[in-house]
């Protein structure tokens, strides 16, 4: 009965060891002490979440350690703001009576005469033990145990592989636990000692570095990283404001990620644990909730689970090195805490590839030539944007997605580091934050379409561009990517902003007669896909065409003019035909209206066209529709104003418009008329000169058109510009027209289009709507960009 009485308190006492809680540690940045509310909000936390005997490893308060180098710099004021701050942020946590602030004040003397000031670390570490000692007082002025400790007496290091002394640092935890062990024991971070016991520093994310590598000694179930983002989103959330915050990281993505020089992860801060089936936990101090836990559970999923990037990186090569020179190097650099990128050892070429940031960039010329080595500057301004994700390189759908969507930019290279969880991208730094923002959309919400260039911000423009945003959401949907506005411009304006344009408002800038930033965009896309969509009426820019064709643009045209001219519409068809692009334009005819689908349509089908006629243009169709006798002038400047008509009314009151619309629609037919009659509506005297002339000649004007108004009211017919097109002639003039002809019976601003053709002989096929207005254009502009985002 005794034996098995001693063998059930052996169980239970090896039940309670089990069930004991091994003590967590928790870390605060320095922006989680910067002041009295950030302090307390730690204490907060530190009494809501952890437990007596728990670790808590601090950063020097606040901008501490950037005022200490300043110091080390000789800046002059950099001691007396030192000295203000921290004593101002002891007596209003502590009062001014309390006996940290003599001790802190004598520290204070002792750094401005220099006094024990061995080296610059010493001077450092005065942040992280002024910090450490403030947050200990604390908690003992409001009755919570607490002790603190310099880190200079746990962590020694080895200068030669950075190794840690771990034996030195379990016997100097174990001490402290068995000291008092229901105490929150506050640590230095960011401090140790080298071999000879000179105080040096653990680089950049030192504390959160300490913090990791006291929970690998004590064997802690968890290491919390308090700090002031709410845990690890899919991307910087300073930049995109849609990142989404990521709430579990497989340890090997977090691995992947601290490689990447992450300001919320770094290398060090994960190798401790690497071993230890310890997680992490990414918090913010303001919110009791957890934020991100980085776990060794493995999950098989091949996804992106975020997307880093860094910036204002140099990157560098150097030639004739061997592969064992290229490591020495790279340990070097380690040694300076620099760190590099995108490494690569080419062995055939004998030659190292890296990046680092610019600000060290001096500090690797002079590692190079202590080195002899032959270091080369390739490149500056650059940025570094990296996918992460467990296994993502197993997966050929995100190298293919990734492939897609780096091609419509300029990129320096594509990187694929040792490990298979991250691909990388090195790219100009100006182009940086739109692939970011493409990237981000490609792999969590829907990929951006091909960059859309606007050329043209008039009636029809504006009125696109209210289209695209009114409808945006829906428009995606149906199209399953998100719209990519890059560029609006006029002949002397542009907006340009790879970024999108459709969520802020288009500010045109004047660049002089050629946008030197469109000129760019245009460049940089050259033989990537990219949609141009030319709301103008200019030649100019029609003539741009066929090279824009050649650089495998897709092209939508509501400006007629290169359709209408046969050779130009032939080279540009051509060019279009050899990149396997779209050139789109339905709306060059009736506006929104089904014409040249209709006739493409017919002849596909082996139909034979034989005639087509009608009234072709909207403005035109309007003027006459409303004219009921005087103030034709009058009622063209009431369509100017209203988007009936061009800019210039002579464009269309000149008979123009609709002669380059029979040129197009004769090419759509298969024709090529010889015998060509055309009379502007109005006579050419009246056409001349500049528009002022013409508005003066307004009297002659309403004089003319109503002596041809009165005529066709006497013969009970009505006045009409009527287009007509065969294989052989085309004519055009104003005309009257009895009542049944289809042309007399439209509506003001209707188009009619009656297709005469082998199987429509006696019942010809006609097409009438509207045919004017910039809705109704911008409608149809739409309907191509759908054609093309589609295909």
């Amino acid at each position: 009965m005794a034996d098995s009485n001693q063998h059930q308190k052996q169980r239970n006492h090896l039940h309670q060891k089990a069930n004991k809680k091994r003590p967590s540690v928790h870390k605060f940045g320095g922006s989680s002490l910067k002041n009295v509310q950030s302090v307390q909000q730690v204490i907060n936390r530190i009494v809501e979440q952890a437990n007596p005997g728990d670790f808590v490893v601090v950063s020097a308060n606040g901008k501490m350690t950037d005022l200490l180098f300043k110091l080390i710099n000789g800046e002059p004021d950099a001691a007396s703001t030192i000295s203000n701050y921290i004593c101002q942020l002891v007596t209003d946590l502590l009062g001014e009576s309390h006996e940290l602030l003599p001790t802190i004040k004598r520290d204070l003397v002792d750094i401005k005469a220099l006094n024990n000031i061995e080296n610059m670390n010493c001077l450092l570490a005065y942040g992280e033990l002024w910090s450490a000692q403030i947050l200990s007082a604390c908690l003992a002025q409001q009755s919570h145990q607490a002790d603190w400790l310099d880190a200079r007496h746990l962590f020694r290091i080895n200068d030669h592989d950075h190794s840690i002394d771990h034996q030195r640092l379990n016997n100097s935890l174990a001490q402290l636990i068995s000291k008092n062990p229901a105490a929150y024991h506050v640590i230095t971070g960011y401090i140790a000692t080298n071999q000879t016991g000179k105080t040096i520093t653990l680089g950049r994310n030192g504390s959160d570095y300490t913090a990791t590598l006291v929970a690998e000694a004590i064997h802690a179930d968890e290491v919390n990283l308090w700090t002031d983002v709410d845990g690890i989103f899919t991307a910087d959330p300073n930049v995109l404001e849609e990142a989404q915050k990521i709430e579990q990281l497989s340890l090997c993505e977090a691995q992947a990620l601290s490689e990447l020089g992450s300001n919320v992860l770094h290398q060090q801060t994960i190798s401790p644990l690497l071993n230890n089936r310890t997680e992490i936990i990414i918090r913010q101090t303001q919110k009791k909730h957890k934020g991100t836990t980085i776990t060794r559970e493995q999950v098989a999923e091949q996804q992106v689970k975020t997307i880093t990037s860094k910036h204002d990186l140099t990157l560098f090569n150097i030639t004739h090195l061997t592969e064992w020179q290229a490591k020495k190097f790279q340990t070097a650099l380690v040694a300076q805490h620099i760190y590099s990128y995108t490494n690569r050892y080419d062995k055939t070429q004998h030659e190292l590839h890296f990046c680092v940031a610019t600000s060290d960039a001096f500090v690797v010329n002079q590692l190079a030539k202590n080195h002899n080595l032959n270091l080369l500057q390739k490149a500056n301004k650059q940025s570094l944007i990296s996918l992460v994700g467990q296994n993502i390189r197993q997966s050929p759908h995100i190298l293919t997605t990734l492939l897609q969507r780096t091609s419509h930019f300029n990129i320096t290279n594509i990187y694929y580091p040792a490990n298979e969880h991250t691909l990388c991208i090195l790219l100009p730094q100006l182009h940086s934050k739109a692939l970011l923002r493409d990237l981000h959309q490609t792999f969590f919400s829907l990929a951006p379409s091909l960059p859309i260039i606007i050329l043209g911000y008039g009636n029809i423009g504006q009125a696109f561009i209210q289209l695209l945003k009114r409808n945006q959401s829906a428009i995606e949907q149906q199209i399953n990517q998100s719209l990519s506005l890059w560029a609006v411009a006029t002949s002397k304006q542009c907006h340009v902003d790879r970024n999108g344009l459709l969520s802020g408002e288009i500010k045109l800038k004047p660049k002089g007669s050629v946008s030197d930033n469109l000129a760019q965009l245009l460049d940089d896309l050259s033989g990537k896909a990219a949609v141009v969509i030319d709301l103008t009426a200019s030649e100019i820019i029609a003539q741009h065409y066929p090279d824009w064709a050649s650089a495998q643009w897709h092209i939508i045209s509501a400006n007629k003019v290169a359709a209408a001219d046969k050779t130009l519409s032939q080279q540009t068809q051509n060019e279009i035909n050899k990149s396997h692009r779209l050139w789109l334009k339905n709306t060059t005819v009736g506006a929104a209206l089904p014409v040249q689908s209709s006739i493409q349509g017919l002849r596909e089908t082996g139909d034979r066209i034989q005639c087509i006629s009608g009234v072709f243009s909207g403005s035109l169709s309007w003027l006459m529709g409303h004219y009921k006798g005087e103030g034709f002038t009058a009622l063209v400047k009431q369509a100017k104003e209203q988007g009936f008509s061009e800019p210039d009314p002579r464009d269309d009151l000149s008979g123009q418009d609709v002669y380059r619309k029979a040129l197009i629609l004769a090419q759509e037919a298969g024709f090529n008329p010889q015998d060509i009659h055309f009379k502007p509506l109005l006579p050419k005297k009246y056409l001349t000169g500049d528009l002022n002339d013409f508005w003066s000649q307004n009297e002659a004007i309403d004089q003319y058109i109503h002596q041809l108004w009165q005529q066709a009211q006497d013969d009970d017919k009505t006045l009409c510009y009527l287009a007509n097109i065969t294989a052989d002639e085309i004519h055009i003039s104003l005309q009257a027209l009895p009542a049944c002809h289809p042309a007399a019976q439209i509506q003001p601003s209707d188009n009619v289009f009656v297709i005469e053709s082998q199987n429509y002989s006696n019942n010809p096929l006609v097409i009438q709507g509207p045919g004017a207005g910039r809705e109704v254009t911008a409608a149809g502009v739409l309907n191509d960009l759908l054609k093309v985002l589609k295909a």
